[in-house]
Formats: C-alpha cells, structure tokens, sequence
C-alpha cells in the first residue's frame, strides 16, 4: 500500500510540543523535559565529537579535548538545548571560555557553518560522519560528552504497526551503522572512551 511519511527536523522543544499534543507518531530527540502525555524511550546513546574545518591545525591530533577550545571560535547550541547545557557545565567546571561565534539549535546547522570556518563545535557523530564526504574533520572529543537519542512517544495515540515497523528498523539500521563506523553505544556498554570512527 501506498504510504506517506513525513519528517521534519525541529528543536526537542517543539517535538515535545507535538508530542503533547498527539499530533506526531513519534519523535526523536535529546530533551531532559517530561510530561504525563509523552512516555521516552531510550533509542541509543553516543559520545559526541569534535568537527573542525578542513586544514585547521587540531586535524593532525588523535583527538580534540575541551581545554584546547580555550578561546578559540566555537559554534554552540542555543540556551534552551540540553547539550548546551552540558557542554556549558563542562567548560565551567575546567575553566574553559570558547569565543562563541554562532548559537545553533541542531548538529546539522552547527556542522554547516563548521565547514564555512565559522567555528568548532561538538556534535552527534551521525551528523558528523554526514558531512565528512564534504571534508568536514571529525575527531573524538575529551572528555566524552553523551548524546542520549530518545524516541518521543505520544502516549493516548495508538501505535500502528506501520510506526512499530518503522521503528523497529530504524533500531536496527543505527545498530548496523554503529557496527560498520566503529561507534560505540553507551547503553549497551559502559566504557565510556571516544569513538573510533572507522570507515567501512
């Protein structure tokens, strides 16, 4: 049968808005925010990554660690994002002040203006390894930063079992990239090291 998906990339905000709301299947994000009308369900949790310009001087490194971001130009989230959040928390606790340039609400923004030399940023690694063909440079970053992906369930909405479908290989298929990239997921394992990012 025919069928017609739609996605649509918003700020965990406005996905729990939506989710609230029962107007969306289901959502994916990272949102510490809870409701009675939106259960969460651990979908995969990763460890961010630092992507830099092409030719910039920390290329050459085997990983990025948060006191080498000392006031240099960094791309960050906006306030109200969890990872800007945590990131700010880190950068406080080790005394580290990026000149922040730019305030973005996803990875996807923050990896494009990387690539104009807008800035560094930290990012998921899935982005991240989007971009790389483009000649984004993507290296582990210390100390490992988690990005926890929660599937966003509206719960008075039924689930058909096109959505369950959906999802079951969408959990499959992240599975299956995390093996082929070298990806580690943090829920299966709690050694928390950087990732590898191999290429297949």
């Amino acid at each position: 049968p025919k069928v017609d998906l739609t996605f649509q990339i918003r700020s965990p905000n406005k996905l729990m808005q939506w989710a609230i709301a029962q107007q969306i299947d289901f959502g994916i994000g990272i949102t510490t925010m809870a409701h009675e009308a939106v259960q969460k369900e651990e979908l995969c949790v990763v460890s961010g990554v630092c992507v830099l310009p092409p030719g910039h001087r920390f290329a050459s490194r085997p990983h990025v660690h948060a006191t080498d971001l000392h006031e240099q130009p960094f791309i960050t989230f906006v306030k109200e994002g969890y990872m800007r959040q945590t990131l700010d928390h880190l950068f406080e606790t080790l005394d580290v002040r990026p000149r922040r340039t730019a305030a973005v609400s996803n990875s996807y923004a923050a990896c494009t203006l990387v690539l104009q030399a807008a800035g560094i940023a930290i990012v998921d690694p899935y982005t991240a390894m989007f971009f790389a063909p483009q000649g984004l440079v993507v290296k582990p970053f210390l100390p490992s930063v988690r990005y926890e992906f929660q599937l966003l369930w509206p719960r008075f909405k039924a689930r058909s079992k096109l959505v369950q479908m959906l999802v079951s290989d969408l959990k499959d298929g992240i599975n299956q990239y995390n093996e082929a990239y070298g990806l580690l997921d943090l829920h299966a394992s709690d050694a928390a090291g950087p990732p590898s990012l191999a290429r297949p």
